[in-house]
C-alpha cells in the first residue's frame, strides 16, 4: 500500500465569525418621487419647495421667475380618454343604427367593410355624406300627379262634388298637363306633394335630444324623428306646444319637457320616418318604436302618479301609438289616466287669465285631450248613426217623420260622396305612401260602405248599370291599395286589410289581387299585411270595423275576430 495513502488529511482551517460593522453595505440612494400634479419645472426641480399647482404659473415658478409648463392631470387624462371612448361608442351606435335601417344591399357593402377593417368613425362620414348626395339626386318632383289603380278617371257621380271645384284640384290637373303658369300654382302647398315639405325652425336644430333618452345617442336621427312627428303627426296630435316643448329641450327645462314625453313623441314618430323599414314591427325588440315605447312606459309607471303636465301629454302619445299597432283596448287605459290626471290639475276649469306661459301651455294641451278623445267619439258615433238609419219604417210615422229619414239618408249618401272626393284628390297630389294618423280609418269606413252595393250587384247584376259596378270596384281597390301602402307604418292597417280580404267574392278578389299582392316585392318595405302566419301577432284589438251595423252582435264584427278569421283562412 502506497505510505501517503495511509497518512490522514491535513486539518481544515478554522472558521470564525466576523467582527460587527465589519462587512461594509453600499447603500443606494432612492429616486426623488415624481410628483404627479406639478409643473414641469417642479418636477424636474430637486427643490424641497412643493408646487401648488396654481394655474397659469405656481407659485414656485413665480418666486424663481420661471416658465411654468403645467402637464395633464391624471383626473383630466381620465376625462379625456373617457371622451374619447365614448365618442367612439357613439360613432359605432350611429353606424349600428344606420346599417340596421338602410336597405339590404347597401348594409351587405357597410358590413364587408366593417369586416375589412373600416373605422367606425369614418364608415360614419362615408355614410352621411353618401345619404346627403343621393338625397341631394333623388329630390322628389315638386309638381306631380299620382295615377288611380285601375280606372284613372274621376268617377262621374264625384265631378259635381264641391272639391273638385277647388283650386287644389284645378293645380293638380294644371300639373299634370304641363301648364305651369296656371294660377292656382302659384301657392306651393298646391303645387308640391306632402313629403316633399320639409320644416325650418332654428330651435329644432338646436336641440340635442340624445339628453332626454337612452335609446340612441344619434341626435341627427332623433332630430329627423322629431322633424317627421312635426310635419305628419302634430297636425293632429298637438298635445304639447311644439315651441315651448323645444324651448326647454335645449335649456334643459323641466316644466314642458321631459323624458317621458321625449321617448313618447319619438315612439310615435317612429310610424312617419320612411328610413325605418320595420317601424310597423312594434313586437320586434331590434325596432326602434319597441325600444322608445318600452322607455316610455317604464317611465310613464315612475311617474303616473304625479299630476303634470308632461305627464298628460305623454299618456296620449302612448295611446296612439298602441292605436297603431292594434292594441288599442290596453292603450286607451293611458288616455283614460291622462283624463284623470288632468281634471286632478283642474285643466277643464278655464284659468283666470292665460298671460302666462303655463296658463297658455295648460290650455293647450286640454285642448289637445278634448280633440283626441272626440276623435275617437265620432268613429262610433257614424255607425250608430247609420243603424238608426237602418231602422224599420213604422207604417204609422207621420208623413213629416218620413220626410226626415229621407232627408238623413240624402245627408249621408252625400257625405259619403264628399269624404270618396277628399280621399281621391288627396292621393292625387300625395298618394298614400306617407303614414297618415287617420287614413286607416276613413279607408277602412270607405272600403266597407262600398262593399255592400258591390255585393248586391253581384246577386242581381242587372240591378245597376256596369258603368257604377266599374266606379265601386275602382274605389275599393284604391281603399285597399291605400291600406296596403298604411301597413308599412301601422300594423293595424295590415290587419284591417287582411280582415277586408277575407270578406271579398272570388271574383272580386281575383281582380283586387291584380293591383295588391299579398306580399311586398320590395323587401327594403316590407308590408305587414297578414300573409302568413309566421307574421301574426297575437291580436287583441277592439277596434269595430268602420262602417259596419251594430243592430248586429258587435263582437263579430271586432277586428281581433276577424283577423282571426284570417289567420284561420291563411
Amino acid at each position: 500500500m502506497d505510505g501517503r495513502s495511509a497518512q490522514s488529511p491535513p486539518p481544515l482551517r478554522s472558521l470564525l465569525p466576523a467582527p460587527a460593522g465589519g462587512v461594509r453595505k453600499e447603500t443606494v440612494e432612492k429616486p426623488r418621487p415624481t410628483r404627479v400634479n406639478a409643473c414641469e419645472a417642479c418636477r424636474t426641480r430637486k427643490s424641497k419647495e412643493q408646487c401648488n399647482n396654481v394655474k397659469p404659473r405656481c407659485t414656485a415658478c413665480i418666486s424663481r421667475d420661471t416658465e411654468c409648463r403645467q402637464g395633464e392631470t391624471e383626473s383630466r387624462q381620465f376625462r379625456r380618454r373617457y371622451q374619447q371612448l365614448k365618442d367612439r361608442r357613439t360613432a359605432q351606435e350611429e353606424l349600428f343604427d344606420m346599417v340596421q335601417n338602410m336597405p339590404e344591399r347597401d348594409a351587405a357593402d357597410a358590413f364587408s367593410r366593417i369586416r375589412a377593417g373600416a373605422d367606425a368613425e369614418a364608415m360614419v362620414q362615408h355614410l352621411r355624406e353618401g345619404s346627403l348626395i343621393m338625397e341631394l339626386l333623388n329630390v322628389p318632383e315638386a309638381s306631380s300627379r299620382f295615377h288611380f289603380p285601375y280606372l284613372d278617371n274621376i268617377p262621374p257621380k264625384l265631378q259635381e262634388s264641391q272639391y273638385f271645384q277647388s283650386h287644389l284640384y284645378e293645380a293638380i290637373e294644371a300639373s299634370d298637363k304641363g301648364a305651369q303658369d296656371h294660377p292656382a300654382l302659384g301657392l306651393s302647398s298646391h303645387a308640391k306633394p306632402f313629403f316633399t315639405a320639409k320644416i325650418v325652425d332654428p330651435l329644432l336644430e338646436e336641440t340635442r335630444p340624445s339628453n332626454w333618452t337612452n335609446v340612441s345617442a344619434n341626435d341627427r336621427l332623433l332630430r329627423n324623428l322629431l322633424e317627421s312627428y312635426f310635419i305628419n303627426q302634430y297636425p293632429l296630435h298637438f298635445f304639447f306646444p311644439k315651441t315651448y316643448f323645444l324651448e326647454d329641450m335645449i335649456s334643459k327645462g323641466t316644466d314642458f319637457c321631459s323624458p317621458l314625453l321625449v321617448n313618447a313623441v319619438l315612439a310615435k314618430a317612429c310610424a312617419s320616418l320612411p328610413l325605418f323599414a320595420n317601424r310597423s314591427r312594434f313586437w320586434d325588440p331590434d325596432s326602434l318604436v319597441y325600444r322608445f315605447l318600452a322607455e316610455a312606459k317604464r317611465l310613464w309607471e315612475l311617474e303616473d302618479k304625479e299630476p303634470k303636465l308632461t305627464t298628460i301629454q305623454a299618456g296620449c302619445l302612448i295611446n296612439a301609438t298602441m292605436n297603431d299597432s292594434g292594441h288599442d283596448k290596453p292603450g286607451f287605459a293611458y288616455a283614460q289616466k291622462a283624463l284623470s290626471l288632468a281634471q286632478k290639475m283642474g285643466l277643464f276649469v278655464p284659468p283666470r287669465s292665460e298671460d302666462t306661459k303655463l296658463d297658455h301651455a295648460k290650455a293647450f294641451t286640454v285642448w289637445g285631450l278634448a280633440s283626441w278623445l272626440s276623435c275617437e267619439y265620432h268613429c262610433i258615433l257614424l255607425t250608430l248613426f247609420k243603424t238608426q238609419l237602418a231602422a224599420s219604417h213604422n207604417p204609422r210615422d207621420s208623413l213629416e217623420s218620413a220626410r226626415n229619414i229621407a232627408t238623413a239618408h240624402e245627408i249621408v249618401a252625400k257625405a259619403k260622396l264628399q269624404l270618396e272626393s277628399i280621399l281621391r284628390i288627396y292621393y292625387l297630389r300625395h298618394s298614400f305612401e306617407a303614414y297618415g294618423s287617420m287614413l286607416t280609418i276613413f279607408l277602412a269606413y270607405l272600403a266597407n260602405i262600398t262593399l255592400e252595393p258591390l255585393r248586391q250587384m253581384e246577386k242581381d247584376p242587372n240591378s245597376m248599370p256596369d258603368e257604377s259596378s266599374e266606379s265601386l270596384l275602382s274605389t275599393l281597390i284604391l281603399c285597399l291599395k291605400g291600406l296596403q301602402d298604411q301597413s308599412k307604418s301601422a300594423y293595424v292597417a295590415g290587419l284591417l286589410l287582411a280582415a277586408m280580404r277575407e270578406r271579398l267574392s272570388t271574383e272580386v278578389r281575383n281582380v283586387v289581387g291584380q293591383y295588391i299582392a299579398h306580399g311586398e316585392p320590395d323587401s327594403n318595405h316590407e308590408s305587414m299585411e297578414e300573409s302568413s302566419t309566421e307574421q301574426l301577432q297575437p291580436n287583441i284589438a277592439g277596434l269595430v270595423l268602420p262602417g259596419t251595423n251594430l243592430n248586429e252582435d258587435p263582437k263579430a264584427w271586432r277586428l281581433a275576430n276577424l283577423a282571426g278569421e284570417a289567420r284561420r283562412a291563411y
